[in-house]
């Protein structure tokens, strides 16, 4: 059998190819002799059932001999062959003639298989089968223990066609089974010409594996660059990946990521990364660490830590990240109690801002702790809910060199009642909070204690069945310091909310409508109400519509009465299509602070044909009546799926600041790579733990 024709003779049993195509989780598995010498065990502890024509056992020299049609079962595995020997006492087996191995997840075929049971040894010649997501062929492979293997000549691919689009070829290989398998002087081939040699090449198997991913490009700041990305996963619940990139012209850049989880107990990530420009001899760092944790079934515990030494560095270096300027860093842990009556949240934190100053970010607010605990309906059998909350923080505030304790204890009550059945619902709220710091500044040690006095009443009519209005009034009222007594003697009376709204819904079978306007009755000492219009808040109106099933349209309009009627804000966003097949986006936004410009945004993208797919996306603002353009990001990827390998090209244009000047850069850069280990790592239960923490990675 010729090495480059073995697709050709594998043909799996109808039921394991089923089984194949399921999504399970599966176990990777080499070669044949994985499936034999995971028997490599005496004989005499594994029961083994063996189905054949002919049957034939000499008990004086412990040999048996199956022929025609030889079936054997051990464990989940199936041999078949036409013929095969035992030697029990001797612990082996030799099967011959149109040998095939296979459990729930792969298959071998070979020629002919020796397994020597007692020294955990075996061989097979002439083997050809799947491992996911591998083909292969060699000419024998070898076991050299019970988890080592050695293979003569070897040929791989992971394209199903008869003639593959590429393979790769090495003299010999090592496997380790269900963790690696090791090339020795591999060489890929496109088609039947070698385009590439490497000295030593190494795949994860199983629950490993090991990926590689390069980008190559070029842009105007950087020159020509290489980012590169090394994925080792080191088992089904924890990854390894490291950060190796080449910029032309700032050098090195460094980084390394590990993520791990453990189902419903466990989560968690430590990433790092760091790069010191050769021109200008600045460094760029930043840390990020974050940890997930069920303690019981109540208690929780989190916690993130964030460092960034540079406001642009994910401007410079990480463009995916939509905080393309860090202004503020925030870290904490918390624990957190959740029960069904009641939730309790303590955290400890640090909240740090840049300093433009000293070029530095430094802490403004450290907490240490925050508590808050919330109970509900404290007041069993009463005829209406409750809601009890009470809050106490420990804080150092460095804008004003102090520490200061405070607190919140808050008591909510509220019911409904059915004034007309299924028209008019009237809910009234009743709030009384008390506020408390220990000190008023740095020199003033006075507790002060403020209460407020909270009312709100709605009616929820239902004009129609698709329609609802709210209506009410709500009323806040704060005390004096240290007192209970209303402030009455402050300018605005104490009073700190006095407004009536309204709120308009509408849901037809594609249209959702929505509006709302609020009006405020408060006045101060003094103030002169004048016009009217003036306590009218801006009228907010939205609209979403579906008029196809693959069609929407979003509206947000905001109107202001006063000093004259006049449009304060519209967006708009249309959206077609399917994100993961054809679609186009389309967004407008207007303000009137600058009346002569709009913002647009733009995003689609389409499958010309089944294996291209072009995607693009802007964003620009047209200025005084559309004489000037200004475009600030924009993005397009082209597609190109090659059957067993896939590759994007992204051209991205962006601004930056470059020695204090805001400027644009270009960039282009080519992604490739086999699209087995694209889709293997896609399937990546850690893919959620890594959006979790980083939720602007695509």
């Amino acid at each position: 059998m010729k090495m480059f024709h073995f697709l050709r003779i594998i043909k799996p049993p109808p039921c394991f190819k089923a089984s194949l195509l399921t999504g399970k989780n599966r176990d990777y598995i080499l070669i044949a002799v994985f499936f034999l010498l995971s028997c490599a065990v005496k004989l005499q502890a594994v029961e083994v059932n063996i189905d054949a024509e002919i049957l034939e056992y000499d008990d004086e020299a412990k040999y048996m001999v199956a022929t025609d049609s030889v079936t054997v079962t051990w464990k989940d595995k199936t041999l078949v062959a036409d013929k095969v020997e035992f030697w029990t006492e001797k612990e082996y087996l030799v099967a011959t003639g149109n040998v095939c191995v296979s459990d729930e997840t792969s298959i071998m075929f070979g020629q002919d298989a020796v397994v020597d049971y007692r020294n955990d040894k075996g061989e097979i010649n002439f083997a050809s089968g799947y491992f996911e997501p591998w083909f292969f062929s060699t000419r024998k492979a070898e076991q050299l223990d019970k988890k080592r293997v050695k293979t003569s000549k070897i040929y791989m691919t992971t394209c199903d066609y008869d003639k593959p689009h590429y393979s790769v070829r090495s003299k010999s290989a090592k496997i380790v089974t269900n963790k690696r398998i090791t090339l020795f002087h591999p060489v890929f081939y496109i088609r039947s010409v070698p385009v590439f040699y490497f000295p030593i090449w190494t795949q994860g198997l199983g629950s490993s594996f090991y990926d590689i991913e390069i980008q190559p490009g070029y842009n105007d700041i950087d020159g020509y660059f290489a980012k590169s990305i090394v994925t080792f996963t080191t088992s089904g619940n924890s990854r390894t990946k490291l950060y190796l990139d080449y910029f032309n012209k700032r050098g090195w850049g460094k980084g390394a990521q590990f993520d791990y989880f453990e189902t419903d107990k466990f989560n968690g990530t430590i990433y790092g990364y760091n790069i010191k420009e050769d021109r200008t001899r600045n460094e760029y760092w930043t840390f990020s660490a974050g940890h997930w944790n069920r303690i019981d079934k109540y208690w929780t515990s989190r916690s993130d830590v964030n460092f960034v030494n540079n406001t642009t560095f994910n401007k410079l270096y990480f463009q995916d990240n939509y905080r393309t300027l860090s202004r503020s860093i925030n870290s904490n842990l918390s624990l957190n109690r959740q029960s069904p009556r009641s939730s309790l949240t303590a955290v400890f934190g640090r909240y740090d801002v840049y300093n433009t100053d000293t070029n530095e970010f430094e802490p403004e607010t450290i907490t240490a702790p925050s508590l808050n605990y919330i109970l509900y309906n404290i007041f069993q059998g009463a005829p209406f809910t409750s809601r009890f909350e009470t809050i106490f923080k420990n804080e150092y505030k460095n804008s004003e060199d102090v520490f200061r304790k405070s607190g919140f204890v808050g008591l909510t009550i509220s019911q409904s009642y059915n004034v007309i059945r299924r028209k008019l619902t009237y809910s009234p709220s009743l709030g009384l909070a008390e506020n408390w710091q220990d000190r008023v500044s740095l020199d003033d040690m006075t507790n002060l204690f403020v209460t407020r006095y909270a009312l709100t009443n709605n009616f929820r009519y239902f004009l129609m069945r698709n329609v609802i209005w709210d209506m009410g009034h709500g009323y806040t009222l704060r005390s004096e310091q240290n007192r209970f007594a209303v402030d009455y003697e402050n300018t605005d009376y104490g009073e700190e909310r006095n407004e009536v709204y309204f709120k308009n819904q509408v849901f037809f079978r594609r249209v959702n409508i929505k509006n709302s306007i609020s009006y405020n009755l408060h006045l101060d000492r003094g103030e002169a109400l004048g016009d009217w219009r003036r306590k009218l808040t801006p009228l907010v109106n939205e609209a979403l519509w579906y008029p196809l099933h693959y069609m929407s349209v979003f509206l947000r309009e905001e109107s202001e009465f006063y000093p004259e009627h006049k449009v304060k804000t519209v967006q708009t966003m249309i959206g077609l299509g399917d994100i993961e097949k054809h679609y186009l986006n389309l967004g407008a936004f207007y303000n009137c602070l600058t009346p002569n410009d709009l913002s647009f945004s733009i995003g689609f993208g389409v499958w010309p044909t089944r294996k291209w797919r072009v995607q693009y996306q802007t964003s620009f603002a047209a200025l005084d009546n559309f004489d000037e353009y200004r475009f600030s990001d924009q993005e397009l990827q082209v597609y190109r799926d090659l059957h067993c390998w896939e590759t994007k090209v992204t051209y991205r244009r962006r601004m930056i600041i470059e020695d204090g000047i805001e400027k644009p850069a270009e960039e282009v850069y080519l992604l490739l790579g086999l699209k087995a280990n694209f889709q293997r790592a896609k399937k990546s239960k850690l893919n959620k733990v890594e959006k979790d923490y980083y939720p602007w990675r695509k």
